[in-house]
């Protein structure tokens, strides 16, 4: 687990996504979810996959806390952390799906066939 104050560093990045907490308890959630880490880079790393390769939307709480205790706990590994790339993330775990007009995103095959 990180402290919260290399939790809160990340979360703030994360500020400029729909769906950010408006309230200061949804915020305090966020920033326990993200202490579930086991280091700092992998932090940084979940945080850069959602910038760069979600949706566009805040992560809820429960699916950062899921995302990282399965990561630290060495159930799931990105692709390009085991030298290869999925052709449908891109190594992330993460697709991106449109539903109405909406954005979500929806973990990949690759994750899925680990954590299941």
């Amino acid at each position: 687990m990180i402290s919260k104050d290399i939790s809160k560093h990340q979360v703030v990045r994360m500020a400029q996504l729909d769906r950010y907490p408006s309230t200061r308890e949804s915020l305090e959630e966020l920033v326990m979810a993200v202490c579930c880490a086991k280091d700092e880079p992998a932090a940084g790393s979940y945080v850069d996959g959602v910038m760069h390769h979600g949706t566009g939307s805040c992560p809820k709480p429960c699916d950062v806390r899921r995302t990282l205790l399965a990561e630290a706990e060495g159930e799931w590994e990105a692709p390009y952390k085991r030298g290869g790339r999925c052709s449908s993330c891109d190594g992330s775990g993460w697709v991106s799906r449109e539903v109405n007009g909406y954005a979500y995103a929806s973990q990949c095959r690759c994750r899925q066939a680990v954590t299941a």
